[in-house]
């Protein structure tokens, strides 16, 4: 999956990421440029130079917006489309005549409406907005289609053929180009939500401090686990731990040097862990750790933790200090709910605890 640069104001505008549009609403002024210097060059052919010189202060006109185009003006820019798209059918018709479906045109406003969708303004704004335009062009082409009928082409067959081919050609293309973007814009949009999604999801279950899972989080993958237990009878075991003599250590070091002591248990954890194995931290100095599979190895792994940790020393400029953990084992075969073998995990620890400590019970 590719990654996309989540933003708080792509966030509010609700589906996809600013730049994208701002993108797209380039490639659609930048198209309008090209259609109108090819109608320039055309009717420059066939000598009709008012018509043309139109066609050229178009191309400039669309050029200006291209520069400035930005969500944040999209309603500018949407209505000054409007107006140059409704005096382009209007003079056009009135300049060249019927015949030549330059009141095409008008229709290619109603998908860009679409657009404003995706921008921030209030929903009154874009429904007045969507509205307007759309009655505006389709007054302008019902009223180009009046003029048609009351007068006759100002040019030749021979001319107007080509002109018609070029704007029914046009049309069909920006409709093409238009379904295209909005089909990408949507996908676009889509991928944007889901890393926004996966972003805050990670947040909110991960501990800030250690990068372990945090309670909620792992609350989640046990749920999971123990449903699919149920299901596959595949077995688990839930390993509680607790670092031995926590409170002396930030009493007599500081709570940064806590802090450093629970970052540095983390790591270690994480690092011994298999792939199929969980370790979060459950709160305070507390791990919980899930361990996938036969529950015999789980002694196992949880003893190679504690002489892990044993031997490793947390240091923080010249000082340097020993911790170990206390562990209690608790397994999926004892026939206890989810609640249950966290409460057996609990209880063993604590059974440690009495035993003197640095032990796996």
């Amino acid at each position: 999956m590719n990654e996309l640069k989540v933003k708080e104001s792509d966030i509010l505008s609700g589906v996809i990421p600013e730049y994208e549009l701002q993108r797209q609403m380039k490639i659609l002024l930048c198209a309008a440029c090209v259609n109108h210097g090819v109608l320039c060059i055309l009717l420059g052919v066939f000598s009709l130079m008012y018509p043309a010189l139109y066609q050229l202060a178009s191309v400039i006109f669309y050029s200006i917006l291209a520069v400035i185009a930005h969500p944040m003006y999209f309603a500018v820019l949407y209505v000054l489309t409007v107006v140059e798209v409704c005096a382009h059918a209007l003079l056009m018709t009135a300049l060249v005549g019927g015949g030549c479906a330059f009141s095409l045109y008008v229709f290619l406003v109603i998908p860009v409406g679409v657009y404003i969708s995706y921008t921030q303004y209030s929903d009154r704004t874009k429904i007045w907005l969507v509205v307007a335009g759309s009655v505006a062009v389709l007054a302008a082409f019902f009223f180009a289609l009046y003029m048609e009928s009351r007068r006759e082409s100002a040019v030749v067959g021979a001319v107007c053929v080509p002109l018609l081919i070029c704007n029914v050609c046009a049309v069909w293309i920006f409709l093409i180009n238009m379904t295209v973007l909005f089909i990408k814009q949507v996908q676009t949009g889509y991928l944007h939500w889901e890393t926004v999604t996966r972003s805050l999801i990670k947040e909110a279950n991960t501990d800030p401090l250690t990068g372990l899972l945090n309670r909620r989080g792992m609350q989640v993958i046990l749920s999971q686990r123990y449903a699919y237990w149920r299901k596959n009878r595949i077995p688990f075991s839930l390993v509680m731990g607790d670092i031995d003599n926590f409170k002396s250590v930030n009493d007599t070091y500081g709570h940064d040097f806590g802090d450093r002591t629970l970052v540095h248990i983390s790591s270690l954890i994480a690092s011994m862990l298999r792939s199929s194995d969980v370790a979060c931290r459950w709160g305070g100095e507390e791990f919980l750790i899930l361990i996938v599979g036969d529950p015999s190895n789980t002694r196992i792994i949880a003893e190679r933790i504690r002489q892990g940790i044993e031997i490793s020393p947390v240091c923080a400029g010249s000082t340097e200090l020993y911790v170990t953990m206390t562990f209690g084992v608790a397994s999926s075969e004892s026939g206890a709910d989810l609640d249950g073998i966290i409460r057996m995990a609990d209880q063993n620890l604590y059974f440690g605890k009495e035993q003197g400590k640095n032990c796996v019970i």
